[in-house]
């Protein structure tokens, strides 16, 4: 597990957690989180689950996974009905 404050985490793990601290995405807002690991290529598989910290009605849901080399750009859109105001925890998979 592995965190950071904005919207950039660096784990170099095939199975980790990225923490992503400070952030305050607004209701109906879409924020784009990189996951910077070396062991991602353009035709990785990466499976994600996200959960959201806070007591905000915030509800982040993934909706696009884009891999590419050495990263993947992670778009989360805050579907409910408040600003988030905790952490965002990425838990992940990366296959090739």
């Amino acid at each position: 597990s592995v965190s950071a404050e904005g919207t950039t985490v660096v784990n170099k793990a095939r199975v980790g957690q990225a923490i992503y601290t400070g952030n305050v995405d607004a209701s109906g807002a879409t924020t784009v989180y990189t996951l910077t690991n070396a062991l991602i290529v353009a035709t990785s598989s990466i499976f994600l689950t996200v959960s959201n910290l806070g007591a905000n009605d915030a509800q982040m849901t993934i909706t696009r996974i884009l891999p590419s080399a050495g990263s993947c750009a992670i778009s989360l859109k805050n579907n409910g009905a408040a600003a988030l105001n905790g952490d965002i925890q990425i838990s992940f998979w990366v296959t090739n």
